[in-house]
């Protein structure tokens, strides 16, 4: 544990990390009641000045004690980067994290139990962490570290819902959906695809896209979350490609109408000779002789 460099009496408290002050400023509000405006330094080191009704051994207790919690209740940072570098599993755990219900949360922090009875409920993710409209992984990121850092549970029941969430994403991997025609930076291509999953079947519940980067990550999360077999998700991302194609192909045509007649097997090769002298398709030379006879009529 860092060394605190300023007030000596808080020597016992690591300043140096965000969550770190978070979690101090987590056991403030849990103990005392006092609910602080940020979790600043300046913020915490305000609310334990005005700690008036505790005497110096009194308060130099709590200051202890609340350094140990911090030490005994946070995963370290190396057990996140499975998540951290990889933008599809983070948004993932951060929706499967979202759904879960209580029970769920206990049953996977204690695998090797058969009677989960005995332990306290554990709150789901929304009690833990603080509300806001996310759109971005990196949000989503800070949101899994704070249910994390936050959660009253044991350093090995939080290590438990980690790996477990580790193992599914692990065994989904193989089977992962690709859109290699999906372009990242086409802003009308992203927005399209979000749109036909957002009219489709498929649920896309806490996902608030705002820019384009983040539509793009939805697309891809909402295919991850989504509880289907392999086989129905290559299906729907069939259609999903099938209908860009024909929306490209219907803006290629433009004013263009079919026409549907029937000509002479001679006059279509005929038809076709002449289009590759004029090295054009054989609509364009078509049109350009039936052009010039009207220009002539």
């Amino acid at each position: 544990m860092a060394v605190h460099r300023g007030n000596k009496k808080y020597r016992h408290l690591d300043m140096s990390s965000e969550r770190n002050l978070r979690k101090y400023a987590h056991f403030i509000q849990q103990k005392i009641g006092v609910n602080l405006n940020s979790f600043a330094k300046l913020e915490i080191e305000n609310a334990l000045d005005n700690l008036h009704h505790l005497n110096e051994d009194t308060k130099h207790l709590f200051i202890k004690e609340m350094a140990r919690d911090c030490d005994s209740s946070l995963l370290g940072e190396e057990e996140f980067t499975w998540l951290k570098n990889n933008v599809r599993a983070c948004n993932w755990t951060w929706l499967a994290l979202k759904s879960m219900s209580s029970e769920a949360l206990v049953e996977m922090s204690n695998p090797s139990e058969t009677d989960n009875s005995r332990f306290h409920p554990t709150p789901i993710f929304d009690h833990v962490v603080t509300l806001k409209q996310v759109s971005s992984t990196t949000e989503r990121y800070s949101e899994i570290i704070e249910y994390f850092d936050l959660r009253q549970s044991s350093i090995s029941e939080k290590q438990n819902l980690l790996n477990s969430l580790k193992s599914i994403w692990a065994e989904m991997t193989p089977h992962q959906i690709e859109l290699k025609w999906l372009d990242n930076k086409n802003d009308e291509q992203c927005s399209w695809a979000w749109t036909y999953i957002l009219n489709s079947y498929i649920s896309t519940e806490n996902l608030t896209p705002i820019t384009l980067t983040d539509e793009y990550d939805s697309i891809y999360a909402s295919l991850d979350f989504w509880n289907a077999h392999p086989d129905s998700k290559i299906l729907f991302c069939q259609k999903l490609k099938k209908a860009w194609d024909q929306k490209v192909f219907r803006k290629k045509q433009g004013n263009k109408v079919p026409l549907n007649t029937y000509i002479t097997k001679e006059a279509r090769d005929m038809l076709r000779l002449l289009s590759q002298d004029k090295d054009q398709k054989m609509h364009e030379t078509l049109e350009e002789i039936i052009n010039n006879a009207f220009n002539r009529y």
